[in-house]
């Protein structure tokens, strides 16, 4: 009898890089043999598709993709879709009966579901070659020079507009001999930008050793990748200790950036969203980061629209982003989300009255974004080549070390630099939120 042939599976993983992380992860388990990765998903015969249910927008995103996914089976009926990840743990058998164009459903890609699924595909699923907490044996499916090193699961933070909690567990931090092997496989497969990640990374280490050791997970990346690039990432301002940014304080390989999400700025609106801290707090943060990180991007986030927040509460925020001037923004309006305490708050707000101070906000950084690139014009900064950016002039796409992956700014270039080479970028335009630049050998 000839040997079966194997599926072909098609992926497609949705939201945040932790949900990315699991997507690699699952790979790596099931591929080989049996299942084979076709980047074409027309071309096969099951198609995951990891969801993002954290909000509103982001389970209309997931939905919409199924919907769109669960087209291809017109031309091809033998087509089976597996829906897994953060929208199928919180909704279930919810969501089973509301989208039966899908074929399986498990919830976050943990190592047992991800057998049940390789169950699903092929007949059987093979044992586990590495514990829960051990993300080795990655396929990884973003970029080869850039990674996403996951430190820990879950979060205990309880902020009250926050699905996390009830979808994805407590903080569960991995061992820190863990993360470096995961670190020294992802810089052996070719990595070059370090991005560490977690719900709440300044928290790492508290559950399992007692005390945050994330400055010592930093200087140990920076220890094993020197010609590269390391970035932190979700660190919560009530966490983020004098250790932590001496870490980053020493400079290459830890590049000057942090991703500090502040969500407001008023304290009442602070102490109902349970973020523990203060307006106080979060102004001594920043002012502190700036005086002792030179030429450091901050990047933040803000929720507008909080139950009971007033014109005047918002306008703070306002006045404080334009006050603050951070190098990176991104805004949200508030979702109100099922089984947090948010939820149930009263003086909820119109959803127009929402986008409406979205817009003021967005477009008060939109302002402040074209004055600082404009600002960099003429000058050098240290970047990295992404790849080609489908122009036929500035053939490259990049990014400044102030640009993280996916979520900020692009610098369009030309020249013969390769994918993951750190370059120094001459600032030589400015078009919207992206930068034109030469290359400087």
């Amino acid at each position: 009898m000839p040997p079966a042939m194997p599926v072909r599976l098609g992926v497609i993983s949705l939201g945040c890089p932790k949900n990315l992380v699991d997507t690699e992860r699952a790979l790596g388990q099931i591929i080989g043999g049996s299942v084979v990765l076709v980047e074409d998903i027309t071309a096969a015969d099951w198609i995951v598709i990891n969801t993002c249910g954290f909000i509103e927008d982001a389970k209309r995103e997931s939905i919409e993709t199924v919907l769109e996914i669960a087209r291809l089976k017109e031309e091809n009926p033998s087509l089976k879709i597996a829906v897994t990840g953060c929208l199928s743990q919180r909704y279930g058998a919810e969501l089973a009966s509301e989208l039966p164009e899908a074929d399986f459903f498990t919830g976050i890609l943990t190592r047992k579901n991800v057998q049940l699924l390789e169950r699903e595909m092929t007949g059987r699923a093979r044992p586990l070659p590495h514990p829960e907490d051990d993300d080795r044996r990655r396929l990884r499916i973003t970029a080869k020079h850039i990674a996403y090193l996951r430190i820990a699961e879950g979060c205990d933070n309880r902020c009250s507009y926050c699905a996390i909690p009830y979808i994805r567990g407590p903080m569960r931090s991995r061992p820190i001999e863990n993360v470096i092997a995961d670190a020294e496989e992802l810089l052996s497969d070719g990595a070059v930008e370090i991005n560490v990640i977690a719900q709440d990374t300044c928290r790492y280490g508290i559950d399992l050793y007692g005390r945050e050791r994330l400055s010592e997970v930093l200087t140990e990346l920076a220890r094993l990748n020197p010609a590269g690039w390391v970035r932190l990432l979700y660190a919560h301002p009530a966490h983020f200790t004098d250790d932590i940014l001496a870490a980053i304080e020493k400079g290459h390989p830890i590049v000057p950036y942090v991703d500090l999400p502040l969500q407001h700025i008023n304290d009442r609106i602070l102490s109902r969203m349970g973020r523990k801290v203060t307006r106080t707090g979060a102004e001594a943060l920043v002012k502190s980061i700036r005086r002792r990180i030179p030429h450091v991007f901050i990047r933040t986030t803000f929720i507008v629209g909080f139950p009971t927040e007033t014109n005047e509460e918002f306008r703070e925020m306002v006045d404080f982003v334009a006050e603050a001037r951070f190098e990176r923004l991104g805004a949200f309006a508030y979702s109100r989300e099922e089984g947090t305490p948010a939820f149930g708050f009263e003086g909820q707000i119109d959803e127009d009255e929402k986008e409406h101070r979205l817009d003021i906000l967005m477009e008060t950084q939109r302002q402040i974004a074209l004055e600082q690139n404009a600002s960099l014009e003429g000058s050098t900064i240290s970047g990295i080549i992404d790849g080609p950016s489908g122009r036929d002039t500035l053939e490259l796409a990049g990014r400044t070390y102030g640009d993280a992956p996916e979520v900020d700014g692009t610098v369009l270039t030309t020249g013969d630099a390769q994918p993951g080479e750190i370059v120094n970028f001459k600032i030589t335009g400015v078009e919207e939120y992206d930068l034109v630049a030469e290359i400087k050998r």
